[in-house]
């Protein structure tokens, strides 16, 4: 098993110059898109944690948890 955690680098500097609807839009996207990623790449998501995404990769599918990073 592999765990990936991602985030946005400087979130709370981003977010803090951000009016919310702007925050909601930015987190949704972001998230999405990782989902995307992390689906194809054959993993899966456990949990959302504010900005953070933490996905697992079984096994079979390890190495495709550094696809997913990049």
């Amino acid at each position: 098993m592999t765990i990936l955690f991602s985030d946005i680098c400087d979130y709370t500097s981003i977010s803090e110059a951000m009016i919310p609807m702007h925050i909601f839009l930015l987190l949704n996207d972001y998230l999405a898109y990782m989902e995307k990623v992390i689906d194809e790449a054959g993993g899966f998501i456990d949990k959302y944690i504010g900005d953070a995404t933490m996905a697992l990769f079984d096994d079979e599918a390890t190495d495709s948890a550094l696809q997913a990073a990049t």
